[in-house]
């Protein structure tokens, strides 16, 4: 996969000399990672037989509901609105590690994804084709906003609007029709919590800079767009895979396999939405007391929140004589030890050693034969 993106990456990678980084003593916080790994898929297990034996539908559905219920509960203003920010996002974090239990689903979708592998092992044609199985899934909350987007893209309004001041200025006066203030505001409660690098919460959120979700909007091909066509993509892909299985006699497992993937393997990326939901949540609450410190004269700007710790703002909250100021530039008194790198390299570990792979080079006089690495202009 690194040779396809770049060929002196993938040689780098293969340079690298795992027992190198092996440890010759466990590590203190891998001690009893086994143990804890084996819980935690212990915690799944009911779900997980519940959806082997009594079908998919009804198996996801506790996981569907404690989403929406997260969902809702991240949008509400008044949730813990006195409570310390290290409370709240001990009580968001305890319940996001509670919808553990309910993803056992999820482990009968990657054994179906096996069992398909398995079924068409050794048919070329197959494999080809096995790919298309998993695009456009059911709960797949970044195909569900790409369908949301394009959605959002084809209103005609949308697209007679030509700059983003005035699409600004239409949603605040809500001149927009109503059926596109309801897409709109549906897509800022689902997805205006995502974008590059979401899971910093120092990262701002498309809902904080419409202005660029416009420009987003405007650059999608209404026309020509591949999500107009994944479905039936897909379900071209089933039906071969379904004539081939069906010559192996093995079209009832192939059934029942391909919709456990349909229905089941778009919600393994769910989990990791929702922390960006409660990531999202944080960063509004963090933000509202980041005012209140600049206000107070205990910081220079808002975004310095986020170079304090969870629990400095705890105690910040409640201890006014707490010097905020000499924790940002402790925090980032990293940043000064990188301050003579102008650009880094590709590849390095965390020890600090660059990691390059060993260029081609000619074997014996071979005239005329250039060595490198293609690259494109």
């Amino acid at each position: 996969a690194f040779e396809n993106a770049d060929a002196s990456l993938g040689r780098a990678i293969d340079s690298v000399d795992i027992d190198e980084y092996t440890p010759s003593l466990v590590p203190a916080g891998a001690k009893g990672f086994a143990w804890r790994a084996t819980k935690n898929v212990s915690r799944m297990l009911p779900s997980m037989l519940k959806c082997y034996f009594k079908g998919t539908d009804d198996s996801i559905k506790p996981y569907k509901k404690w989403s929406e219920d997260i969902m809702e509960l991240c949008q509400d203003s008044n949730f813990m609105k006195d409570a310390s920010f290290g409370n709240v996002w001990e009580v968001l974090i305890n319940k996001w590690n509670d919808s553990l239990r309910m993803f056992g689903p999820v482990l009968v979708g990657l054994i179906s994804s096996s069992q398909v592998k398995k079924i068409f092992s050794g048919n070329k044609e197959a494999e080809d084709l096995i790919d298309s199985l998993f695009m456009d899934l059911e709960g797949n909350p970044t195909s569900e906003m790409g369908h949301a987007m394009l959605r959002l893209a084809l209103f005609p309004e949308l697209q007679e609007i030509q700059t983003s001041n005035v699409f600004v200025h239409k949603l605040e006066e809500r001149t927009l029709s109503n059926d596109f203030m309801v897409a709109y505001s549906d897509y800022m409660k689902r997805y205006g919590c995502r974008c590059m690098k979401e899971i910093d919460i120092a990262t701002p959120r498309t809902q904080e800079n419409i202005k660029e979700f416009f420009k987003g909007l405007k650059k999608i091909d209404i026309q020509n767009n591949a999500i107009n066509n994944v479905v039936e993509r897909r379900d071209a892909a089933y039906q071969k895979l379904l004539v081939i299985a069906t010559k192996t006699r093995r079209q009832k497992s192939f059934v029942k396999h391909a919709t456990n993937i349909k229905k089941l393997m778009g919600y393994r990326e769910h989990p990791k939405y929702m922390y960006v939901v409660l990531v999202s949540s944080m960063r509004r609450r963090a933000l509202s007391i980041g005012r209140k410190f600049v206000a107070q004269g205990r910081m220079e700007c808002i975004e310095q929140i986020f170079d304090l710790t969870i629990d400095q703002i705890t105690e910040a909250q409640t201890d006014p004589e707490i010097d905020l100021m000499s924790h940002v530039r402790e925090s980032m008194s990293h940043y000064a030890t990188m301050e003579h790198v102008k650009e880094y390299p590709l590849l390095f570990d965390s020890r600090g050693k660059i990691i390059r792979g060993k260029r081609k080079t000619a074997e014996g006089d071979e005239e005329g034969v250039l060595y490198g690495d293609p690259i494109s202009c």
